[in-house]
């Protein structure tokens, strides 16, 4: 598991001292490193020997939902497994059975966590998006360029690209929760946390301003991923959002 944002090259070594002690029993040893596209290059490097030759009673299992990132020299020497993201009601019903989780807040975690149980649950540990969260719908409450739209973008530029591509889901999950509750209110919400506020606004902003504001922030995803200026961007996108 990653120390920080990174797995250190020490990480490495003291697993592969581990792998050349004996087993006093008869059996397997299983090393799972998660988030293997992590690992320094340094780290890496001293990884390929074990996966060139390990040791008979040693597998070695590294997770990662984004491999392209892994050195090829990596992925060269592993059996590449692929699995499905699971669809959004069964990560509902695994986090419905954890004890800290909102019901209310499942239907967003399970549209934020593109498939992935741990990425909804680390999600729930983010107190920095649930902050901006309030911030945004705070913004789709006033409606009008203010002072908080440059705040909001100078925060965003100071986060990862990830925490900005949620941002900006959540963003969007307002705008369709919005749209739904104009044409059919008994439909089901994402938000459903803040249905009543969304209903207090709805009134505020047409079809018009709504598809537009979703295609403003389709857009901005794709200019982030461009290395497009995050704060330029997100600027631009409430902009239009409230033109």
């Amino acid at each position: 598991t990653p120390e920080g944002d990174s797995i250190r090259i020490d990480q490495i070594r003291e697993l592969k001292e581990e792998a050349g002690y004996k087993m006093y029993e008869k059996g397997k040893r299983v090393w799972i490193i998660d988030d293997a596209e992590k690992l320094t290059i340094e780290a890496a490097n001293s990884l390929l020997k074990i996966l060139e030759e390990p040791p008979t009673d040693l597998t070695v299992v590294l997770v990662s939902s984004a491999a392209w990132l892994l050195p090829s020299t990596i992925v060269s020497r592993c059996r590449v497994v692929n699995f499905l993201p699971l669809k959004k009601e069964h990560i509902g019903k695994i986090l419905m059975k954890k004890d800290n989780v909102p019901e209310k807040l499942v239907p967003l975690i399970s549209h934020l966590s593109q498939g992935s149980v741990s990425e909804a649950l680390k999600l729930l540990e983010e107190k920095t998006i649930f902050q901006e969260r309030e911030k945004i719908i705070q913004l789709f409450k006033e409606k009008k360029l203010s002072q908080s739209i440059f705040d909001l973008s100078e925060r965003w530029n100071n986060q990862k690209k990830s925490v900005v591509e949620t941002l900006l889901n959540i963003t969007i999950f307002f705008l369709r929760d919005i749209l739904i509750l104009k044409l059919d209110p008994s439909f089901p919400t994402i938000n459903q946390d803040k249905v009543n506020e969304l209903i207090e606004i709805k009134d505020n902003y047409s079809f018009a301003e709504l598809y537009t504001g979703i295609e403003a922030v389709e857009n901005s995803r794709s200019l982030i991923q461009a290395n497009v200026s995050t704060r330029l961007v997100v600027e631009g996108m409430w902009m239009r959002i409230f033109s």
